[in-house]
């Protein structure tokens, strides 16, 4: 008896916790974030292992690396999305973001979070992420984007969930993550943390990658917008709303798979 009232007790404090975090908040993840941070709690509980330090000691994680760890490296861009021998996700691998205000380059894990690194590898093979704009942008919190600039291919993704990673990484600074609309509901939306927003981790929300090379320019983001634009009509409407709405708003103009090369290397960045 003693045992199950801690446990109320604890998710009390957990649950007040995030109620006053989101009440002062004005960023959000979600529509309702202290329905989902209660049921996210509740997802820890019934999965044993998820435990991020736990699971840190059985799964071989590679070397995290910092933000802008890769800022002097010149990266050359793939002819063919990189796979390994058996054709699977490699284990890591690079994006970069060609986009109105600059580019940056991501570094993804699949020891991470395996889930999202191979949606991630496929959302960036199919070019859906092409033209779609940073629609929502929070100073000191979050930057987000994902839905693409045709409806057609929105609605599309829109139903092509995939199952939650165990949170394996915190959401620091730098960190991409996919965004979620409650359990399970992972599809092609992803953000990138501004700052330090470690209480996404019990919220349930896996980071895959780390920026590596231009967090200045994902820092320079146009933020006038903030988190105006409705994402139902730009399911709908696509960058046809976007463009005539919110005509100064950042974009990707496009995201390519990229490998490391020697200085003298004949490349962009």
């Amino acid at each position: 008896m003693k045992k199950i009232a801690w446990i109320i007790a604890a998710l009390v404090v957990v649950a007040g916790g995030l109620a006053f975090y989101y009440h002062f908040m004005p960023a959000r993840m979600t529509r309702d974030n202290i329905r989902d941070a209660i049921m996210a709690e509740e997802r820890l509980d019934r999965a044993p292992g998820t435990d991020p330090t736990e699971l840190a000691e059985e799964v071989d994680l590679g070397p995290i690396p910092e933000v802008d760890a890769m800022a002097d490296a010149t990266f050359v861009e793939l002819d063919e999305p990189p796979l390994t021998e058996d054709g699977e996700t490699p284990e890591v691998f690079h994006v970069r973001f060609e986009c109105s205000n600059g580019n940056f380059v991501v570094e993804v894990h699949r020891a991470w979070a395996p889930l999202g690194a191979q949606r991630l590898h496929e959302l960036i093979s199919e070019g859906v992420y092409d033209e779609a704009r940073f629609f929502r942008v929070v100073p000191d919190f979050v930057v987000q984007w994902g839905i693409p600039a045709d409806p057609e291919e929105a609605a599309k993704w829109r139903t092509k969930t995939i199952p939650d990673d165990p949170v394996l990484q915190s959401n620091e600074r730098g960190m991409l993550t996919f965004a979620t609309s409650g359990p399970n509901s992972r599809t092609s939306q992803v953000f990138i943390n501004f700052n330090d927003n470690t209480n996404l981790d019990l919220m349930g929300f896996a980071p895959v990658g780390r920026v590596v090379k231009g967090m200045d320019v994902v820092d320079s983001i146009n933020p006038e917008y903030g988190q105006s634009p409705n994402q139902g009509r730009i399911q709908q409407q696509g960058n046809e709303y976007l463009i005539e709405e919110y005509p100064n708003m950042d974009y990707i103009e496009r995201a390519v798979f990229v490998t490391s090369a020697d200085e003298g290397a004949n490349a962009s960045d």
